[in-house]
């Protein structure tokens, strides 16, 4: 694998990691940018995270500039040397630790630094050792669920993150998204969300945002869900046109024309699943659309998103550069997803101290798509109420009911 080793320097105008661009090209790989996860080895540390490009020029640039807050922590001086490479490690979503005795080898947790079961870390003041971790290895972000796992230590139970934020209605954008495919979902950050909102990067280094993408997926996967994420991120509002609105070249015309109106806007394109993308039966407003994709180029301010069962169904010309050039496809959730969407679905039915399987429920539901998990907990949901009536906030839901009901509504999960 690639990598560059740089001196360190810590810099009081930086605030976590920086290297010149021309350095990290020159020593790295013209595929190196911005865009990428690194992970910078130093120290006997893994820190995994973005490069930042520094806001002045230092003498020689042939440095990793560091600041002074994650010099002390991580023990870092001018004399250090740093290994960079392209990251190859998922964050850690869940842990689950107890309180240790030993910890001459402990490593300090901040955002970015890499861990693995049966390690030892200082957290939050007090001295861990990872009992169990998923994955097993991996580096933390902002959203890592810590819990611990010993009955006579406080705070049993009560999940935490670096940044203390429960996944709750108040997050927003991607973090929202539960059972999500952590890959795509990085990917769309990098490609999609970020470069949008730094135009004065992609200016500066003379790249183009993307002006239009498709979600590919079958009826019940998301791909809606995923789009008004993405506009959260950006906060800009929608515009949509439905697969049900019979499209004609003026409809299109006119929602371009409200979008450029506004400081940003994200154009939906449903029913693109209705074309036939082998055949040249085009219809007339999907030359209204390349058009308007045409003009909007290289605006920053618009992002068009068509949504389809497949990518075949579009014709070769909407997939051309600068137009719907991007293609991310969703596909089933696996074992690991299904638990989540299962949490994320049932939790709202269930006591504070309903202890489920989700792996358990995971396993009866394969193939399930995520319309369907909702679809049999709110069913589940309904007959615990119509069983129960106004009884049913006492009412204690297990593991053992809900797989009851799921098995006899496999047959339907898997249709939805």
């Amino acid at each position: 694998m690639k990598s560059i080793e740089l001196r360190c320097k810590i810099d009081e105008d930086v605030t976590r990691i920086d290297v010149a661009s021309e350095t990290l090209l020159r020593g790295g790989s013209l595929h190196w940018n911005y865009f990428q996860s690194y992970c910078v080895q130093i120290n006997g540390f893994s820190l995994h995270g973005k490069i930042s490009e520094p806001g002045h020029r230092t003498q020689g640039g042939n440095y990793l500039l560091v600041s002074p807050e994650l010099g002390e922590i991580l023990q870092i001086t001018n004399r250090s040397v740093a290994t960079i490479q392209i990251s190859r490690k998922d964050p850690v979503r869940e842990i689950q630790y107890e309180l240790a005795e030993d910890g001459a080898d402990a490593i300090p947790v901040l955002e970015g630094i890499e861990v693995q079961e049966g390690g030892r870390y200082h957290f939050k003041g007090d001295l861990i050792k990872i009992t169990g971790c998923y994955p097993t290895s991996g580096y933390i972000t902002i959203e890592t669920k810590w819990k611990n796992s010993n009955p006579k230590d406080e705070g049993l139970g009560k999940p935490q993150t670096l940044g203390q934020r429960k996944l709750d209605d108040t997050i927003t954008g991607l973090d929202r998204l539960a059972g999500k495919d952590e890959q795509m979902l990085s990917n769309i950050q990098r490609k999609v969300i970020y470069p949008l909102q730094h135009p004065e990067f992609t200016k500066k280094h003379q790249l183009e945002p993307i002006n239009g993408l498709l979600i590919c997926a079958p009826c019940g996967m998301g791909k809606d869900t995923i789009a008004s994420a993405i506009a959260e991120e950006l906060d800009w509002p929608i515009l949509q046109l439905g697969a049900g609105e019979n499209p004609t070249p003026d409809l299109v015309n006119e929602i371009y024309k409200q979008a450029s109106s506004k400081e940003g806007c994200l154009i939906i394109i449903d029913g693109l699943s209705t074309l036939d993308g082998e055949t040249n039966n085009t219809p007339a407003w999907i030359f209204s659309l390349q058009n308007c994709l045409d003009e909007s180029r290289g605006n920053n301010k618009i992002l068009t998103i068509g949504l389809a069962r497949h990518q075949r169904s579009l014709p070769r010309s909407l997939r051309r550069i600068g137009r719907m050039e991007i293609t991310f496809t969703i596909t089933l959730p696996n074992r690991q997803q299904r638990a989540e969407l299962l949490r994320h679905f049932l939790s709202p039915l269930l006591k504070a101290d309903t202890v489920v399987d989700y792996q358990l429920l995971a396993d009866y539901t394969e193939g399930f798509r995520p319309a369907a998990l909702e679809h049999v907990a709110k069913q589940f949901g309904l007959q615990a109420l119509t069983e129960t009536g106004s009884d049913f906030p006492n009412k204690k839901i297990t593991t053992e009911a809900i797989l009851g009901f799921m098995k006899q509504s496999t047959a339907i999960g898997r249709n939805i």
